[in-house]
């Protein structure tokens, strides 16, 4: 919620900007002209100290996006803080097309330019993870310990536990997964409380497949280290798109699944 809030005031600001100034001077310049006329302004305009904070919290909103879509290392701050300025001492009709000549892009060359970067951002970006994954799963297959099987899952049982898991059994797990770098990205772990209960199955309402096939290979009570490829986990989608993923597994619990009763 505090997003929304920082993003609520940024969109308020913007409202506020078509009152703020006339014919290029602003509202408290205004002010003190009317007031020489022997005007009274009865309202109080905002301090230095609230200016500064408006600043200071759309400086944290533009940050955020920067941030959520991973370009602060693309960015360069300069043109940033130039184009704002352009935009805000720029004179016309922002709906007309001559509005357009003051920047130095086009205004209808602007989404080709935007699609255009986060595309390649996004091929390389891509390109990377797979190859440094190969790279990954190779070191790891090596360890004496770790098995792979058929479709390319890399696997280290450190206890079997009980029984056997089938698809479509209900387990309940404690977990963390890990990018190769060791940074953890999820988890529900035992001091937390409660486990992650969910249905064994892959497909909507269900876990990656690496999840699926990894699972059946311990019992209740097992743990095993799962080393996951990209196909296995998310595929090319959402902020896991083409990584390996690492998940440590510990199995609480297994409901096995109510087989079919026949008439």
């Amino acid at each position: 919620m505090k997003t929304i809030k920082i993003i609520a005031v940024a969109a308020a600001a913007v409202a506020c900007a078509s009152c703020a100034t006339s014919n290029g001077q602003s509202t408290e310049s205004r002010a003190k002209a009317l007031e020489k006329k022997g005007y009274t302004i009865e309202a109080v305009a905002p301090t230095q100290a609230e200016k500064d904070s408006i600043s200071y919290i759309l400086g944290l909103n533009f940050g955020y996006n920067i941030k959520m879509q991973e370009i602060g290392n693309d960015i360069n701050f300069a043109i940033l803080k130039k184009a704002m300025l352009d935009m805000i001492n720029a004179e016309g009709d922002p709906q007309s097309e001559e509005f357009g000549q003051n920047f130095m892009v086009k205004p209808s060359e602007m989404q080709t330019a935007g699609n255009n970067f986060f595309a390649k951002k996004q091929a390389f970006a891509a390109e990377v993870a797979t190859k440094e994954g190969e790279v990954y799963l190779e070191e790891v297959k090596a360890g004496a310990n770790v098995k792979t099987t058929e479709s390319g899952l890399a696997y280290e049982i450190i206890s079997q536990g009980e029984g056997t898991i089938k698809v479509n059994d209900t387990l309940c797990v404690y977990y963390v997964g890990t990018e190769i770098d060791g940074k953890e990205f999820d988890s529900k772990k035992e001091e937390s409380g409660e486990p992650f209960e969910f249905t064994l199955k892959a497909g909507y309402g269900g876990v990656i497949e690496g999840w699926v096939e990894g699972l059946q290979l311990v019992g209740k009570g097992g743990e095993i280290n799962l080393y996951i490829p990209a196909n296995l986990a998310y595929g090319d989608r959402g902020m896991m798109a083409n990584k390996v993923l690492t998940f440590n597994v510990k199995v609480a619990d297994v409901k096995p699944c109510a087989e079919a009763v026949e008439e």
